[in-house]
């Protein structure tokens, strides 16, 4: 790629920035368009002005809000298979955090998880713990940690994290 251009494609532009052409143009509708800047050559295709590409860097969001999550683990009978299924699942999450503790329920005591999840992939991380426990489970935004924590906590359990953002 010649950067010492003056003009560039949106094929090209996205090339540059390892992403599809779809949301350079989605970016190229967001952002204020001067006459000089950007502009239509021969075809009809926009070409961007140099000064304009940094405009089009990726933007990634490291780690989304965090959500309360709980989920019951019937098939597993002790807490070292719980922390090794769930550090296999971590293993494969990048941007994933997880701080959870262990607990036995009272009424029919099976074992069962209390965590905060941070992570921008709610739906790849939730379906994989439940395709890993095959139990009930109860997802809640996060209002207040601090009380999510001590509750999850209440009994003197140890709070494991991992943690995958970089």
């Amino acid at each position: 790629m010649n950067k010492n251009k003056e003009y560039f494609t949106l094929k090209e532009i996205a090339e540059m920035n390892n992403m599809s052409v779809q949301n350079v143009r989605k970016r190229l509708n967001e952002i204020e368009q001067t006459e000089l800047m950007v502009m239509k050559d021969f075809k009809g295709a926009y070409i961007i002005h140099k000064h304009l590409l940094n405009k089009f860097r990726r933007i990634r969001t490291i780690s989304g809000e965090p959500f309360a999550y709980s989920i019951d683990c019937p098939s597993y009978h002790s807490e070292e298979d719980i922390k090794y299924v769930v550090a296999d699942i971590m293993s494969s999450l990048d941007d994933t955090k997880i701080e959870y503790t262990i607990q036995r329920k009272g009424k029919n005591d099976m074992l069962h998880i209390h965590s905060i999840i941070t992570t921008n992939k709610k739906n790849k991380v939730l379906n994989r713990f439940y395709k890993a426990f095959y139990g009930s489970y109860k997802v809640c935004n996060l209002f207040d940690e601090d009380n999510w924590i001590n509750y999850i906590s209440r009994n003197g359990e140890e709070i494991i994290t991992i943690n995958n953002i970089s």
